[in-house]
């Protein structure tokens, strides 16, 4: 565990940590692993959206979606001798976010969890298109955002609905961050990555929390979607968007770490 005593407002812990996105990148997964060492405990929901959609709610209202902690100290001296935290894959995105997180958390660790860009885009519009929010066709939900930057123009409910594209852009919303946040708080792994070493991944997610090994079961997938039909995507198409994503994150090692 951390030296530094754990966040809390009234008898309510605060968030030690906070999984920042991307979305459709095993952020709920991730989570789910997560909370399956013996120190780490659950919120009252995966995503509060307290620092996008619900900031006018205020900290109390915040602070009511994690545990107590009891003022009791344990052997090492904390308030509580595990962590908290949320998932909010859209905590990344937002521009007006990373200055509202530092305001009230300033020493939280943030886990920012990618994938390939293409695929995620991908992902995203069979997800939409489940929830019947999304266009006819993959190029008429692309197009609809393909011209926007980042940070997308508009307010928050706009930019959440329409702005799929720029989602990708990691390298922008990462410097973003890191200019609120020290490269120590922030962690950044892969959706590839956990697929191919849940273990190893794990083991570095819990490393950079300051707790123990524990060996997680990592063999189910959480809201992956079902099958979805498949539509033939231009392939053209398909190539503006690589060249795009390789363009929009050429410096992205350097920023990740």
């Amino acid at each position: 565990m951390p030296d530094r005593q754990p966040p809390r407002l009234g008898h309510r812990a605060l968030p030690d940590f906070i999984i920042i996105g991307a979305q459709k990148s095993a952020t709920t997964s991730l989570l789910a692993y997560m909370t399956q060492h013996r120190q780490v405990r659950t919120g009252r929901k995966k995503a509060t959206h307290y620092f996008d959609l619900n900031f006018h709610k205020g900290a109390q209202w915040y602070a009511r979606h994690f545990p107590r902690a009891k003022p009791l100290l344990s052997r090492s001296g904390h308030e509580r001798p595990w962590l908290t935290g949320e998932s909010c894959p859209s905590y990344m995105f937002l521009p007006g976010v990373p200055e509202r997180v530092k305001d009230l958390l300033p020493q939280v660790k943030l886990i920012a969890i990618l994938r390939n860009p293409l695929t995620r885009l991908i992902s995203q519009y069979y997800h939409e298109k489940r929830k019947d929010r999304a266009a006819d066709s993959f190029e008429a939900y692309v197009q609809r955002s393909i011209i926007m930057s980042w940070p997308p123009p508009g307010d928050v409910d706009f930019i959440r609905k329409q702005a799929s594209v720029p989602r990708g852009f990691y390298t922008d919303q990462l410097q973003h961050w890191r200019r609120f946040f020290p490269a120590e708080q922030l962690h950044v792994t892969s959706f590839e990555e956990l697929l191919a070493s849940p273990q190893q991944t794990m083991a570095s997610v819990f490393s950079f929390l300051g707790l123990p090994p524990s060996t997680v079961d990592t063999s189910r997938a959480l809201n992956s979607g079902k099958a979805s039909p498949t539509e033939a995507i231009d392939r053209k198409l398909l190539a503006d968007l690589v060249r795009l994503y390789r363009e929009k994150n050429a410096n992205l090692a350097d920023v990740a770490g």
